[in-house]
């Protein structure tokens, strides 16, 4: 066979042509699968940083109206139990609006205590059933504050810098008045060095 009908055979030949074809769709198949893991894994591996770059869903503050359904009460019921008054809170009040509506004795009622033994657990003296909870809560010693936020006093001191007029003693209505001033005074410091 010459050469030149080898080349005609060879052009002619579709058993080649169908091989070269099977062959570029194995190799595009094998390509699109690398690409499809290669950005699966990808995606896997970046999700945590995807996640801290979209904005956060703000979690929905408990209301009056689940807080009766745990209880398995009535919002009405609810309210009436812990001596709430019906034209101030409603089904859609969150709990920490609700909270500061409640005397100290229906504060302990709603935390299942006693209102002697709830006041002995935050350190406050000098409050009564009849004072509302937001109030009886400023009563309470800084101590006690910073075990409540998990803390020492010291701890707390140091990281809040606390001027000495702050003791374990102070309460914490005390302390925020105090602080105000505190801040208050060295801003005015600072207002005054920054004049000169």
């Amino acid at each position: 066979m010459s050469e030149r009908q080898a080349r005609i055979k060879r052009k002619s030949e579709p058993v080649k042509e169908e091989e070269r074809k099977s062959g570029s769709a194995l190799m595009n198949w094998i390509t699109a699968i690398l690409i499809i893991a290669f950005l699966g894994l990808g995606g896997y591996a970046l999700k945590d940083n995807i996640k801290a770059l979209l904005p956060e869903k703000p979690e929905k503050e408990t209301t009056v109206s689940d807080l009766a359904k745990d209880r398995d009460m009535t919002v009405e019921e609810f309210i009436k139990e812990y001596g709430l008054s019906a034209d101030e809170v409603t089904k859609e009040t969150t709990e920490s609006e609700m909270t500061s509506m409640l005397t100290v004795a229906n504060y302990a009622k709603y935390n299942e205590k006693e209102t002697d033994e709830l006041l002995a657990e935050y350190g406050i003296s000098g409050a009564d059933s009849d004072m509302l909870w937001k109030d009886a809560y400023l009563l309470m010693p800084m101590s006690k504050y910073a075990e409540t936020i998990g803390t020492t006093f010291d701890e707390l001191k140091e990281q809040a810098s606390f001027p000495d007029s702050i003791t374990e003693k102070t309460t914490l209505g005390d302390a925020e008045k105090i602080m105000e001033e505190y801040q208050a005074q060295e801003t005015e410091e600072t207002a005054d060095e920054e004049a000169e």
